[in-house]
């Protein structure tokens, strides 16, 4: 059986991982572990960082485990595998607020300044 404070990285979004250890934290969990494999394990590094540097400043690492897993593929041949375990704690500290969603076109644009149109000029013949 799976515990429910561990959260492991694969293909998706870096922050669909983050939003679910951020659910885990805010559902009472005291420590949620973030588990990788492989090529992995640097997105598990950066949802740990993501978390603590813009989410939950009060969050600790406590602990990182890395390890080598043997696998056994279907037709018999053992692969070993990294993987790493990062353990995190929030903090007694507040959350930062969640900025709101941005457009995937930039800010948008500030309105043109109204002015009134210059006076027209005479011309002189010379």
């Amino acid at each position: 059986m799976v515990d429910d404070n561990f959260v492991f990285i694969g293909k998706k979004p870096l922050m669909s991982y983050v939003l679910a250890a951020l659910r885990q934290i805010n559902a009472g969990n005291k420590t949620v572990i973030i588990k990788a494999r492989g090529k992995a394990i640097s997105r598990a590094v950066d949802v740990a960082e993501i978390v603590r540097n813009q989410f939950i400043p009060s969050a600790t690492v406590d602990d990182i485990i890395i390890k080598t897993e043997l696998l056994r593929s279907e037709d018999g041949r053992e692969s070993r595998v990294s993987s790493i375990e990062i353990f995190m704690t929030r903090g007694e500290g507040p959350m930062a607020p969640i900025p709101p969603p941005r457009s995937p076109m930039g800010p948008p644009l500030a309105p043109a300044p109204e002015h009134e149109p210059e006076p027209e000029k005479e011309w002189e013949d010379s």
